[in-house]
């Protein structure tokens, strides 16, 4: 038995075609060179598996918007992720990002969902997952906040309105909130003003309901962050793809992130490097 439920967050993978890196120029400034994240993907299944996570969380911006075969290219996505939960018994919660195009991240994504809020269009918008483990159940609230071609993201009345049931539902364990973009600014300049636009409003639900969150966990910065909303703990995780720390500092490593919950500590958060390496690894 243990105390503890571990979680992995996965984010901004930007995949390409397949069979193609993603163009240096668009990883940062030169001398940056491509990034291969189908490689990335593949590398970062087998340190899931080699881990058994209790869930991965994945946050967003699975493709990279130029990607011209979105259809093969999520189908095979897909088919990793249920290959984790069928074969090592790891439920998969997955969110779109800026990148992803509405609807793109539908159920094959969320083989797991227990309760999901959809559109007229029977779109996605949010997703519950509840993850049964030795320490408790574990209580994964996906969000959608969209922002395709746009520059910030956005949460709608009706999710807004939906979310704040679901945190008023009687349960007795541990949640965490998953969402694209952060409620917060960005604390690198490149990525200013990208955040989620009405943060007042996420901000009210939050605050009333706040005892029941555990941890939120976002993307889309491509740095790491942590620091809390409104009380509520908040990791913003590195990107999978590429990271950036300053408008000229741009780091091709991909991470991914390793979080411990407990119920009367703060979440523990470790980030590997993909591959993984023994000698690169930070606990935050």
């Amino acid at each position: 038995m243990t105390n503890t439920i571990s979680l992995i967050q996965l984010s901004d993978l930007h995949l390409p075609n397949p069979g193609q890196l993603l163009p240096a120029a668009q990883c940062g400034p030169a001398p940056v060179v491509p990034v291969d994240p189908w490689q990335r993907l593949y590398d970062a299944v087998e340190l899931i598996r080699d881990l058994r996570p209790h869930a991965l969380a994945v946050t967003g911006d699975i493709l990279d918007r130029a990607n011209t075969e979105p259809e093969t290219s999520l189908r095979m996505v897909a088919d990793l992720f249920a290959q984790l939960t069928r074969d090592h018994g790891i439920p998969v919660v997955t969110i779109p990002g800026n990148h992803d195009a509405p609807g793109s991240i539908g159920e094959a994504f969320n083989l797991t969902s227990v309760r999901s809020m959809r559109t007229m269009q029977r779109r996605i918008k949010s997703t519950v997952h509840l993850v049964t483990t030795s320490a408790g159940i574990l209580r994964v609230i996906g969000l959608d906040s969209g922002g395709y071609d746009q520059p910030h993201g956005h949460l709608d009345y009706d999710q807004l309105r939906w979310f704040e049931q679901e945190l008023g539902r009687e349960f007795d364990g541990h949640t965490v909130v998953l969402l694209h973009h952060p409620p917060v600014p960005a604390p690198v300049e490149v990525m200013a003003d990208k955040q989620l636009a009405n943060t007042e409003e996420f901000g009210l639900t939050i605050s009333q309901n706040r005892m029941q969150i555990d941890l939120m966990l976002t993307g889309h910065f491509h740095h790491s962050h942590k620091t809390d909303f409104l009380g509520v703990p908040l990791w913003c995780g590195p990107a999978a793809s590429y990271n950036v720390y300053g408008q000229w500092h741009w780091d091709t490593t991909g991470w991914l992130s390793v979080i411990e919950l407990a119920k009367t500590k703060e979440p523990r958060i470790l980030v590997l490097p993909l591959p993984a390496s023994e000698f690169a690894k930070y606990e935050l």
